[in-house]
């Protein structure tokens, strides 16, 4: 029994010899005492604990390799106005006692100290498990400590406003406000990826992370913050690419020709393959909020499911669906002008006859107009017979306006769900007599008829008007205007 006991207590010490015999490798010049725990921490399996900032930031020099534990922390404070202990199996660093001498000359020994107090915790994942090497950090300093094997962590806080920051890769950055709290559990959640995303590929779905083919998704979201009345002028600068050639700006006919990655056949039409919800149409005119996502296809693996028809790419666009949960009514609108991004500025009468006086001398002729003739269209002093009309602005609107309005309604429960838009667009044109207006509806019922059975009702519906002279277009009309001298 005795021999029992006395092996016990030896065995005990040897482990305890060997858990502080540790060696150390350390070569540091000029870094932060924080950084340099860090490096121990990782290589003896030590939590440390610093007492304030003022010993975080502390810069320290050493090299030494193969050191015990103890020798270790001897060199690396050496020469420093700094002490340290183990407690409770964490490595604690604080400043030297410093001895002061009052006036009456007695000794007496302080303890210079900011004052600070100690937080401790746990940092577990959803699951309760403790998470190792979990970065705790006071916000705006560079105080921070990591957890140990059990997720359990210990660091020193000034007093005041403090706020733990915890990080982990895989996991969402949690902030907790300290307070007057001394203790703080966390459970950190775990971030979702965008390796996680479920994008629309070819005739299925796949995770982001398992796809190997050149694909780009736009969310609907980021379709609905741009003001424009044709969802093809919305993609271009947001996929890369992917090029948008507009030929006119047209109300109602001012949809982009898309183009992924330039030209991949010959003919007349170059333009990508678009496909909306599984059947082949444009989907120009679709009313913003009714799309849930735009995924394009550009390389030879990701279009070959649709053959030579893909050949200038593919354009996915597949559109909202009711959800399960809360229902929603929300409304999304907006009014705007449009004017042309650039045009030319012409002479008036005075400087037109002038020019042609001077195209006429050039060529040998006698000029047109005399220079009284001249001087009234200069100073309009009599505009019945000598006028000085300004076409382009007499009938192009650089103030067009522009405006839509929709409203979504959705919800639904595990059986059944529903989606509805409704929508209006209206566009005048830079020439007023040219406009463009259109309703739009769109509405879907899913129902889980049974476990393996999902019957699904859509209706769509878009009502358009355009309005024009009729005997010209606009590209007509900017035509005969900007012809038009200012003399008529």
């Amino acid at each position: 029994m005795k021999l029992a006991v006395l092996l016990t207590v030896l065995t005990v010490m040897q482990v305890r010899a060997v858990s502080f015999a540790q060696t150390v490798t350390l070569n540091a010049r000029n870094v932060p005492l924080n950084e340099v725990m860090r490096t121990i921490q990782a290589q003896t399996g030590y939590l440390f604990f610093l007492t304030g900032k003022d010993v975080a930031y502390t810069h320290v020099t050493a090299t030494f390799r193969n050191e015990d534990l103890h020798r270790a922390m001897d060199k690396v404070l050496a020469g420093l106005p700094l002490t340290w202990d183990m407690e409770d199996g964490t490595i604690v660093i604080k400043p030297k006692p410093t001895v002061t001498r009052p006036s009456a000359g007695v000794s007496v020994t302080q303890e210079k100290l900011t004052q600070q107090r100690e937080v401790t915790g746990r940092v577990t994942d959803r699951d309760g498990h403790g998470l190792q090497d979990v970065t705790v950090a006071v916000q705006g300093t560079a105080v921070a400590t990591a957890t140990d094997a059990a997720g359990n962590y210990r660091i020193a806080i000034p007093d005041g406003e403090v706020t733990l920051i915890f990080r982990y890769v895989g996991f969402d950055n949690s902030e907790q406000a300290v307070g007057s709290r001394s203790r703080i559990d966390v459970q950190l959640q775990p971030s979702v990826s965008d390796l996680d995303e479920v994008i629309v590929v070819g005739y299925g779905t796949q995770k982001k992370g398992q796809v190997t083919a050149s694909v780009s998704t736009l969310a609907g979201e980021t379709i609905t913050q741009g003001p424009v009345a044709n969802i093809n002028n919305s993609i271009a600068g947001r996929v890369s690419g992917v090029l948008a050639f507009q030929e006119s700006g047209e109300p109602g006919a001012d949809a982009a020709n898309i183009r992924v990655r330039g030209i991949g056949t010959t003919g007349s039409n170059s333009e990508a393959l678009t496909i909306v919800d599984g059947v082949p149409r444009s989907f120009s005119q679709l009313n913003p909020n009714e799309i849930e996502s735009i995924t394009v296809l550009k390389d030879a693996a990701a279009i070959a499911p649709y053959g030579l028809a893909g050949a200038n790419g593919v354009v996915l666009v597949t559109t909202k669906r009711g959800k399960a949960g809360t229902t929603d009514l929300s409304y999304n609108g907006w009014d705007g002008v449009q004017r042309p991004t650039r045009y030319p500025d012409y002479l008036d009468a005075y400087g037109f006859a002038t020019t042609l006086n001077a195209a006429r001398a050039n060529a040998g002729l006698a000029p047109q107009y005399t220079e009284e003739q001249l001087q009234k269209y200069k100073d309009g002093s009599d505009p019945d017979h000598y006028p000085n009309h300004d076409w382009v602005k007499e009938v192009i609107d650089f103030r067009a306006p522009m405006t839509s309005h929709n409203f979504t309604f959705t919800g639904g429960t595990d059986k059944i769900r529903f989606f509805s838009a409704l929508g209006y667009l209206y566009q005048q044109g830079s020439v007023d007599v040219i406009n463009f207006s259109k309703y739009s509806l769109a509405t879907n019922v899913d129902v889980n008829a049974t476990a393996s059975t999902l019957v699904s009702l859509d209706v769509k519906a878009r009502l358009e008007t355009t309005k024009n002279p009729g005997s010209i277009d606009g590209t007509g009309i900017y035509t005969q205007v900007t012809k038009q001298p200012p003399l008529f």
